[in-house]
This record gives C-alpha cells, structure tokens and sequence, in this order.
C-alpha cells in the first residue's frame, strides 16, 4: 500500500482565488484522480491555515469535510495556529480533535506554535 502523506486539497475556489504562481489545490474529486493516476492508494490531507505561508486557506472543517467524501481514500491532517482562531495562545486548540469525533473519522492534530504534534483516533 502506498501512502502520500503530504498532500493539499480544496473545494472549489473563485479563479481569481489562488496560490502564488497563480495555480489551485486540486478539488477532492481531482485529488482522487491524481492519486489514482500516480498508484497511490491513500493520500493524509494537510489544512493550510498559517498567516505566512499560505495564498488559499483550508480551515480543519473543511478538510475534514473533504475527507468524508472518500473516508477509504483521504485521512485529514488538521493544522492549528492559535491565530487563526483568537490570535492568542490560549486559544481551543482542542477543538480539531472534537471535530474527528463528530465526522466518526480520525486524524493527526498539529498544533502550533505551542504544542507538539499528537496522534488522536477512534
């Protein structure tokens, strides 16, 4: 079995909404094809949710939606950055770990800067 364990994905965007060089993450249902075209039987999808690097947010409720499409397929990778969610850090970094628990899905939480990464499932 083979797995990517760093991929991006997105619903969706407004054209004019894109990364640097003027491309797009690949719609789930593209990822799958990709994925499928490459031999790779799973792909762990990353949100991108920090100020600094990013050009086309993926909060963790939209990976995680993405991910339920194709529940054999995808396996969500939720990053945290306290500013994102109060610009402070003491902020609910904890609530990426509920949101698994209400899809019935499981994912790795990162949380940044001020925690190390964990492993969470169900």
């Amino acid at each position: 079995m083979l797995i990517d364990i760093h991929v991006h994905c997105s619903k969706a965007r407004h054209p004019k909404v894109s990364r640097s060089a003027g491309s797009q993450y690949p719609t789930p249902s593209r990822l799958i094809e990709m994925l499928d075209e490459a031999g790779i039987d799973k792909a762990v999808v990353m949100s991108t949710v920090s100020p600094e690097c990013r050009y086309t947010p993926v909060i963790p409720e939209e990976t995680i939606e993405i991910c339920a499409l194709y529940p054999d397929r995808l396996i969500p990778f939720c990053n945290l950055d306290p500013r994102y969610l109060s610009n402070s850090t003491a902020a609910d970094t904890g609530r990426c770990s509920r949101l698994t628990w209400r899809w019935d899905a499981w994912a790795w939480v990162s949380t940044c800067p001020t925690s190390p990464s964990t492993t969470r499932s169900t």
